[in-house]
């Protein structure tokens, strides 16, 4: 069961139950004092979390035992690439929206330049000269374009598998992905998994995207589990650098990458879709550690 209790050791943080989760996934937005975790002993300010927290060492300092609780295990999805098919998508809707930049925007600039990126660091570089105002209105046109032909994107192989086989062992299941909450729910709607996740973290509600492990590291606090009792899936290598910078095991997907490319990033297994017989081994031991530790 994922409910809280009195602490088997110290260092353990409580979060929210998995089971009974919400249909709509929790925002990441404003985080409460009750789900402080006193295991992340970072040099971080207050303004990395909205004002609700201060330097990390008084969270340490100042934690009480009632917000400890009994270890989980989570799963962590990126989204575009790694849970569905929609690099083409956004390809093509940043072909249209960058053609003003004389910008082709062929495979290899999207792989290089965009892909794991927000799309405001991607505007902001193909119009080094332009307000901040004018790539705002450019960003919210390309997610325009975006969702208007997310009808055609379809689930990475074996990726609802392994989403039912985590809900049947009551594993925390959360979304960490640079692209904006109105995005990310549409697809999750239209391809009827919305309701299978605890957790959304989106590019609009953290200060800092990938490959800053800031939304990683927000997934974990929100969902009350350390980097050891998560593993990540990342198909790019700015998702790789922020869930392996988070300190969270992390699966590469090759979906566009070598498998040696991400090993180099980080990743310590690779599959090539969710179908890997390997991938499920894996994740089996690596669920079956946490639980009994």
């Amino acid at each position: 069961m994922c409910r809280a209790v009195a602490p088997a050791r110290r260092g353990r943080g409580a979060g929210p139950a998995c089971a009974g989760a919400p249909a709509v996934p929790a925002r990441v937005g404003l985080i409460p004092c009750r789900w402080r975790l006193p295991w992340i002993r970072r040099a971080w300010r207050v303004s990395d979390w909205n004002g609700w927290f201060a330097d990390a060492d008084d969270l340490w300092k100042n934690a009480s035992p009632k917000e400890f609780g009994v270890r989980r295990f989570g799963l962590l999805f990126d989204l575009d690439g790694t849970l569905v098919d929609s690099d083409a998508l956004h390809r093509s809707a940043f072909a249209e929206v960058l053609s003003g930049a004389d910008v082709v925007v062929d495979e290899a600039y999207y792989r290089s330049r965009i892909a794991g990126r927000s799309n405001d660091l991607v505007i902001a570089e193909a119009f080094p000269s332009a307000s901040q105002e004018y790539c705002s209105i450019l960003s919210s046109k390309k997610e325009a374009i975006y969702r208007e032909n997310m009808k055609d994107i379809k689930v990475i192989p074996g990726a609802r598998e392994i989403i039912e086989w985590a809900k049947s062992k009551n594993i925390c299941r959360a979304i960490v992905t640079t692209s904006p909450r109105a995005s990310v729910e549409a697809v999750l709607v239209g391809t009827d998994l919305l309701s299978s996740f605890d957790l959304l973290v989106v590019g609009d509600e953290v200060q800092r995207g990938k490959p800053d492990p800031l939304p990683y590291l927000a997934a974990l606090m929100k969902l009350g589990i350390d980097s050891d009792e998560a593993v990540a899936f990342e198909d790019s290598l700015p998702g790789l650098a922020s869930a392996t910078g988070a300190g969270i095991p992390t699966v590469g997907m090759l979906a566009s990458l070598s498998e040696r490319t991400a090993l180099l990033a980080g990743a310590i297994i690779t599959a090539k879709d969710f179908r890997d017989a390997g991938l499920r081994l894996w994740l089996e031991e690596r669920h079956a550690a946490s639980a009994s530790m």
